[in-house]
């Protein structure tokens, strides 16, 4: 069997346990890293983007999960889970942050529609170098 799909079984059994939600839209390993394009931008900005991808940030949610606060309510509207969903998409306290976000977004759409652009926002490069 060769290396390349060696590596594509072991993602797959690997994911199923960790990683679960990246391995769900990253269907295969990639070849090479999403930032390897960008040799321009500092290491700071691609570990925040690389830990929001990922979900690995300081929302309540995580943090809860690591065992650094006691629950995984959202400070600001009493949410019960506030995971980066709630708080790009949901929660009211940012309502106008969401709204600039949506407003940006629909300058650079290119004419998809700007839910597609926010959901996609967090696994894909596509429009990494509009907000670096």
């Amino acid at each position: 069997m060769a290396l390349k799909s060696l590596y594509k079984e072991y993602w797959k059994t690997v994911s199923k346990e960790k990683g679960a939600w990246y391995a769900d839209i990253k269907k295969a390993p990639p070849a090479q890293p999403w930032y390897n394009k960008l040799k321009q931008y500092n290491r700071k900005l691609i570990v925040t983007i690389n830990r929001l991808r990922l979900g690995h940030c300081r929302t309540p949610s995580h943090l809860y999960k690591l065992q650094l606060v006691q629950n995984p309510t959202c400070p600001e509207c009493q949410h019960n889970f506030a995971g980066l969903q709630h708080i790009f998409f949901q929660c009211p306290a940012y309502r106008i942050q969401r709204l600039i976000l949506v407003c940006e977004l629909d300058l650079v759409s290119e004419g998809v529609p700007v839910s597609q652009i926010l959901q996609t926002l967090l696994y894909t490069e596509k429009y990494t170098n509009y907000f670096i």
